[in-house]
This record gives structure tokens, sequence and C-alpha cells, in this order.
């Protein structure tokens, strides 16, 4: 499947590290402990360390996701 597709649902999932997602174009629900967060082009979304995240794409979207790793 392609994951821009405007259907794309990823599962829920953990990281060990904190991520920002940030939408490049698009729009994107971005769900992070539960509460769900509409993010459209432009716009950042923070994903705490160890809490559970998914992404649903509303419309065909790109989305830069950074992980934060303290040394």
């Amino acid at each position: 499947m392609d994951r821009s597709s405007a259907d794309y649902r990823a599962r829920m999932a953990r990281a060990p590290f904190d991520g920002v997602a940030h939408v490049l174009e698009g729009q994107a629900e971005i769900t992070v402990a539960g509460v769900p967060l509409t993010a459209s082009a432009g716009e950042l979304s923070l994903m705490p360390a160890n809490q559970p995240h998914a992404v649903h794409a509303r419309t065909r979207f790109k989305m830069l996701l950074t992980m934060l790793r303290s040394i």
C-alpha cells in the first residue's frame, strides 16, 4: 500500500525517543496517547518517547519524521 495515499493508516507504535512529525504536504491525523490532532502542511506534532502514536492520511501527504536522541 502507498503510505502517502488518502486511506493509509499506520498501526499504533511506540518509540524510545521523542519524535517530531512535520507535515510537508497535505493533511494527516496524528494520534498521540489516544489524542487525535489534525496537522496540515507546515505544522508540527511532538510525539513523546514511549507514548503510543499513529498516523492516518486525511489526504495524500508527505511527512518528515525526526527522532530526538540525547547522548
